[in-house]
C-alpha cells in the first residue's frame, strides 16, 4: 500500500472513530497548532522568503493571519454550549447536531502556502474533522517547515501531511471518500473536483480567497512611509511571479490619501515609472482608453495624447 493510501487510511479510521469529537480535545489541538506555530515563525518566514521570493513583511503578514484565526477558532468552541447541546440531543429536546461527514481534504495555494495550509486546516480541526493537506511543491521549504509543524504538534492519526502534490497523490486522493474539499489551487482545482465528485456526489467544496487582495490604510495607520514602501515593493516592483500576494485593492482613508500618493511617487524617477503591459503597444492604447473614458479626471494626469506609456502611479478624484 502506497504512502498516501496509508495517510488516508489513518485520517478516515480516525474519522469514524471520532478522535477530534470531544471539543476539548479539539481546543487542545489548536492550542498545540498555535503554539507550535508561533515557536517556528521565524524559520517558516525565513522558508517563505526562500520560495517566493517576497518580503520579510509579507511572509510575517501571512503567519499572523493565520495564529490570529487559529486563535479566533479556539475561543469560539463553547465546552458547556457543546455538552448542553449533546444533552437536549440525548433527552428528545434537541432534533439534531452538527458532525462532520467525512475526513476534509486541503489543497493549498502555492502564492500563499501557509496561510491556504493552516486556515482550513484549523476550522475542520475546530469542527472536529480529520484532515489532509497536500504538500505543495512549488514551496519546497515551507512545506518541509508546515509538515513539520502539523506532525508536531497535531494528532498524527487525525490530520496528516502528503509527501507532495504531483498527479499521481491527486488521483489516488481523488477516488477516497471526502466530506468537505477546500481546493484553492486553482490550475488544478477542476480535475481534482471532478474526481472527488465521482467519488461522493455530496462533497461539500469551498474556495477561499488565499493571498492578500485587500490592503485597508486608515487614519490611524502608525507609519504611513511604511506601508507606502511595502505597497511600492509588492505592487509595484514585484514581476507577478507570486500574483495573489499583490493587493488588487487598497482603500485609503481620505485623511492620508495625497501623504500616500506623494509617498508612492518618492521611490520613482522623477515621479514616471512606467506601467510594463504585456501585449505592446496595441494593449496600452486600449488600457488608455478604458481607463481615460471609466475616469475623466485622469486625463489631465496623463499625456495629452494617446500615450506609449502609462504612469504606474495614479490618483483619482474623489468624486470617482
Amino acid at each position: 500500500m502506497s504512502a498516501t493510501a496509508n495517510l488516508y487510511r489513518s485520517v478516515n479510521t480516525a474519522w469514524t472513530e471520532g478522535r477530534l469529537e470531544n471539543v476539548l480535545q479539539r481546543k487542545k489541538e489548536l492550542a498545540a497548532l498555535h503554539t507550535g506555530l508561533k515557536k517556528c515563525t521565524p524559520t517558516l518566514v525565513d522558508a517563505l522568503r526562500k520560495d517566493l521570493q517576497t518580503t520579510e513583511e509579507s511572509a510575517a503578514e501571512e503567519v499572523r493571519v493565520v495564529l490570529d484565526a487559529v486563535k479566533y477558532l479556539y475561543d469560539s468552541l463553547d465546552f458547556p454550549g457543546t455538552l448542553a447541546g449533546e444533552r437536549s440531543v440525548k433527552k428528545g429536546s434537541s432534533g439534531g447536531t452538527l458532525v462532520p461527514l467525512g475526513p476534509t481534504l486541503i489543497d493549498p495555494s502555492p502564492y500563499a502556502p501557509v496561510s491556504s495550509s493552516l486556515i482550513p486546516l484549523a476550522a475542520a480541526i475546530a469542527a472536529g474533522s480529520g484532515a489532509i493537506v497536500l504538500a505543495p511543491r512549488a514551496a519546497p521549504s515551507t512545506s518541509a517547515e508546515l509538515k513539520k509543524i502539523i506532525e508536531d504538534s497535531l494528532d498524527k492519526e487525525a490530520v496528516g501531511v502528503t509527501e507532495d502534490d504531483s498527479s499521481n497523490t491527486r488521483q489516488q486522493l481523488g477516488s477516497k471518500h471526502f466530506g468537505v474539499a477546500v481546493l484553492q489551487n486553482l490550475d488544478e482545482r477542476g480535475a481534482l473536483l471532478k474526481l472527488l465528485y465521482e467519488c461522493n456526489p455530496l462533497v461539500r467544496i469551498f474556495t477561499p480567497p488565499a493571498g492578500f487582495p485587500v490592503v485597508f490604510i486608515d487614519r490611524s495607520v502608525d507609519d504611513l512611509e511604511t506601508v507606502a514602501s511595502h505597497i511600492h515593493q509588492v505592487a509595484l516592483r514585484n514581476h507577478r511571479q507570486n500574483p495573489l500576494r499583490v493587493p488588487r485593492l487598497c482603500f485609503v482613508d481620505e485623511a492620508v490619501i495625497t501623504d500616500f500618493e506623494n509617498l508612492l511617487h518618492r521611490p520613482i524617477a522623477n515621479g514616471t515609472e512606467s506601467l510594463q503591459v504585456n501585449g505592446g503597444q496595441n494593449k496600452i492604447q486600449a488600457l488608455y482608453k478604458t481607463l481615460t473614458t471609466t475616469f475623466p479626471s485622469l486625463v489631465e494626469k496623463f499625456p495629452k495624447h494617446s500615450p506609449s506609456s502609462i504612469p504606474s502611479v495614479v490618483a483619482l478624484n474623489s468624486s470617482e
